[in-house]
């Protein structure tokens, strides 16, 4: 079971099937728009002004993205700011859109961007930060960076919610069906499963597969 959207698995469930296995792709998951998308259209924008910009995952590239395009900006609204991605699945989102990411961070956790970006700059204080981000992202990256001084502007790129009522049925229909694991790519992706699950004890003859602590 991958319990993510179609557009998110493509690579995953192609390696899956690659090596025999069979996908079967149920979305715990819905990625939706901010509230207000126009707070993230205007950050986006005057990204240029910013000393770092810092993306934690492709969902929020493609977002950051959109809102550029909405306002008839590309790539190049960046200008000379530094770019920093967590891990090489985010760099290669960046890519998509014409950037190269100057800093990825070898993990796939706010952490260890957190790390990278201390060990590239000596001082972070007074840092102007533009954070694009899930409205529920944990606050390890932005408590950090403020604490060393940076001045961090958090604008919500997207949001992640529960699957609506077509989305639980069809997460309960695979897991009825039998799995033998269970790959979970994020807390969020986990708990909203479990949420949708009549009875979360049918999970316990599937391996769970976690891609971080």
């Amino acid at each position: 079971l991958v319990p993510r959207t179609a557009e998110g698995s493509e690579r995953l469930v192609r390696l899956l099937r690659d090596r025999g296995a069979e996908a079967v792709v149920a979305p715990s998951l819905r990625i939706v728009p901010p509230e207000d998308p126009e707070a993230l259209a205007e950050a986006a924008a005057k990204a240029s002004t910013y000393d770092l910009v810092l993306f934690t995952s492709g969902n929020t590239v493609d977002a950051f993205f959109a809102a550029l395009a909405s306002r008839g900006k590309d790539a190049r609204a960046l200008g000379t700011a530094e770019v920093a991605a967590v891990g090489p699945k985010t760099a290669e989102a960046l890519a998509k859109y014409g950037v190269r990411a100057d800093l990825v961070a070898k993990s796939t956790r706010a952490e260890g961007l957190l790390e990278e970006l201390r060990r590239r700059h000596a001082d972070l204080a007074k840092k102007r930060v533009l954070f694009p981000r899930a409205e529920s992202a944990r606050p390890v990256l932005l408590e950090g960076l403020r604490a060393d001084g940076a001045e961090v502007d958090l604008v919500v790129a997207y949001r992640a919610l529960p699957p609506n009522d077509e989305g639980r049925r069809e997460i309960q229909a695979a897991v009825d069906e039998g799995v033998d694991a269970v790959l979970v790519s994020s807390g969020a992706t986990f708990d909203h499963l479990v949420d949708a699950l009549r009875d979360p004890a049918c999970l316990r003859a599937a391996k769970l597969v976690s891609i971080g602590p």
